[in-house]
């Protein structure tokens, strides 16, 4: 997961996504969605999903919202296995409410194709 893939997402998403010093990166739960299927388009896998609920001072409780349970060995075949998880995940966020101000912080491989059709994580 690097901040820098957030610069290939469309403009609506650069705009919400806040991207800690750290370089983790989390959107609000009503995009949440809308970013994990951008991030699989865009040839990442969805490794994980935290929940970060912030309130007024800026503080947040986390909580571990969902991993993907792929093979060992991260491939293009575990893209669109992994964005399903991911959505089911936010979707029983949604459903879970009770949340202040939730964010969904991401975390995702890319995977890449090479030149010779081969795969590059």
């Amino acid at each position: 997961m690097t901040a820098k893939d957030v610069a290939s997402l469309p403009d609506r998403l650069r705009a919400t996504a806040r991207i800690d010093a750290n370089g983790e990166v989390s959107w609000p739960l009503a995009q949440a969605g809308d970013a994990i299927s951008e991030l699989a388009e865009s040839g990442r896998v969805v490794l994980g999903l935290d929940m970060r609920d912030y309130d007024a001072e800026g503080l947040f409780t986390e909580v571990a919202w969902s991993a993907y349970e792929g093979d060992a060995q991260i491939s293009g075949a575990d893209i669109e296995p992994a964005r399903v998880n991911a959505l089911d995940a936010v979707n029983r966020a949604v459903d879970f409410g009770g949340w202040r101000e939730p964010w969904v912080l991401i975390s995702w491989r890319s995977v890449t194709l090479t030149a010779s059709g081969g795969e590059s994580v």
